[in-house]
């Protein structure tokens, strides 16, 4: 049965750091500088993929910057996490950054027990942040306004991707779940993301918080709280493994 696996790493800069670094623009230098420590012939793989098996963003917090990386297979645990947990120190020399590691943990979870919140009684509200800038694409056009559907459907989509090689639209599942799942309140506002073949250019994006209801059965319910699970260590959104759509689940 596979993993779920999620490293967070506590950076400390070597040096002072100026204000136009310390926003998520590190994100894809980041991930840039851990490819740089990943086997040559599964990074090659990872290109061929629809949906990637791992993300990672940061996000300053007192002084330091918190990276988290995450991988969806057992594969991408050995090939990207286990790689990273052998750093003692940190260079991105795109930014001329360097940083040591202050501290590292890491946590897992089995998809079997993923899958137990489906069918199981839970909280029927839940709070959504989203730590860094997160956007949908639609109809070849960015969407940086949040949505149940919006967000519910990646989410499953990029599980039956990375699982069950599924490439269908499980436009049933999403319909019925969308029916049963509101938007209680939310704290958003509007963000960006620079994107890095760009030439400049920024994704529009959101950040900050909704609180969600959960209604419908038990069934409905849980799926729903097992996809937003996931999405702790998928992501949501696009560009989850430059950075973007970073999530941490609370209970509301």
């Amino acid at each position: 049965m596979q993993r779920l696996s999620a490293l967070t790493m506590t950076l400390t800069p070597d040096g002072p750091v100026d204000g136009l670094k310390q926003r998520n623009d590190l994100g894809p230098l980041l991930q840039g500088a851990l490819m740089e420590r990943v086997d040559a012939g599964y990074a090659a793989l990872l290109h061929q993929l629809p949906f990637n098996p791992y993300s990672q963003y940061c996000f300053w917090e007192e002084g330091s910057l918190v990276w988290r990386i995450s991988a969806l297979t057992d594969d991408a645990a050995s090939y990207i996490i286990e790689p990273a947990r052998q750093l003692d120190s940190l260079e991105v020399r795109s930014a001329r950054l360097r940083f040591e590691v202050a501290k590292t943990s890491l946590d897992t979870l089995n998809i079997e027990s993923l899958l137990k919140d489906v069918g199981q009684a839970g909280p029927d509200k839940l709070r959504l942040q989203f730590l860094t800038p997160t956007a949908f694409k639609s109809q070849g056009r960015y969407v940086n306004i949040p949505s149940v559907r919006l967000i519910l459907q990646n989410l499953l989509m990029h599980y039956g991707q990375v699982y069950d090689n599924n490439k269908e639209g499980y436009e049933e599942t999403i319909e019925y779940v969308d029916q049963h799942v509101r938007v209680l309140s939310y704290s958003l506002r509007s963000s960006s993301f620079g994107h890095i073949a760009g030439g400049g250019r920024r994704i529009p994006a959101f950040v900050g918080s909704m609180t969600l209801g959960l209604r419908g059965n038990e069934m409905t319910a849980g799926l729903s709280r097992m996809l937003l699970r996931f999405g702790e260590y998928a992501g949501v959104g696009i560009k989850t493994s430059m950075g973007m759509g970073g999530i941490r689940l609370l209970t509301a």
